[in-house]
């Protein structure tokens, strides 16, 4: 199963991913498949995020300075397949394996993010936010303005007691953003444990649903590895 079947993304997404550590490896995962399509992807972030391995993407853009061109960064990107901006650090400019587009860009600057969300050549762009560590509010605004797909990314290993916390911070993140669907990802360690966390996962839907009320309320949970999707559990 595809990222693009599991999550039913569209010709155009904005998606954020919140919650595990995983949630990182979760994201270059899916930027690997889109950009095979071939599609160009931006892969972003609104936290503090260690610079890309060579094999993860194609480029990175450090881009923070107020007086910087977003459109001149933008129109850099189209020689790449996959880029990915918004490092955390200190600033300064950074020599990647094929590139230095712009400077430091920093996460709690939306500027960046919004021109590359609004950009209609830039079909898909994925942002890591928070992980479920961090206080309900923050994770809440660690979601960008531009997101149109929420995915909570949660451990099947989970506790029952913690899903209705969950369940309560991604209230509140769609509380700031109302207009994004919810797809909720399941990490199992392997394929072979996703039959036994689909329980899980339909407490996981349940609570959600329950938080967020029948319009916004998930019509699916994805199970799988960090690395690919194995099913889905449908509303």
């Amino acid at each position: 199963m595809s990222f693009s079947e599991a999550l039913s993304l569209g010709d155009r997404e904005f998606a954020t991913l919140v919650g595990a550590d995983a949630r990182r490896d979760l994201l270059f995962a899916i930027a690997h498949e889109l950009k095979a399509i071939p599609k160009l992807v931006v892969t972003t972030a609104t936290i503090r995020f260690a610079v890309p391995k060579p094999e993860q993407c194609d480029a990175c853009v450090v881009d923070a300075m107020p007086e910087v061109a977003y459109r001149d960064t933008i129109e850099r990107l189209k020689y790449f397949t996959h880029v990915h901006t918004g490092l955390g650090g200190s600033g300064g400019y950074v020599t990647t394996r094929t590139d230095t587009i712009g400077r430091h860009y920093s996460p709690s600057n939306e500027g960046l993010t919004l021109a590359l969300g609004r950009n209609q050549s830039l079909p898909f762009v994925i942002a890591v936010g928070e992980s479920w560590a961090a206080a309900a509010y923050e994770l809440a605004m660690s979601v960008p303005s531009r997101t149109r797909l929420l995915v909570p990314v949660v451990e099947a290993a989970t506790e029952p007691t913690a899903v209705a916390d969950i369940a309560d911070v991604v209230g509140k993140a769609s509380e700031k953003r109302p207009e994004a669907r919810i797809v909720p990802y399941l990490l199992v360690a392997n394929d072979a444990d996703a039959p036994g966390a689909e329980s899980t996962a339909r407490t996981l839907r349940d609570a959600i649903a329950e938080r967020v009320g029948p319009k916004l309320a998930p019509d699916r949970v994805v199970i799988g590895t960090a690395a690919a999707p194995t099913t889905t559990l449908d509303a």
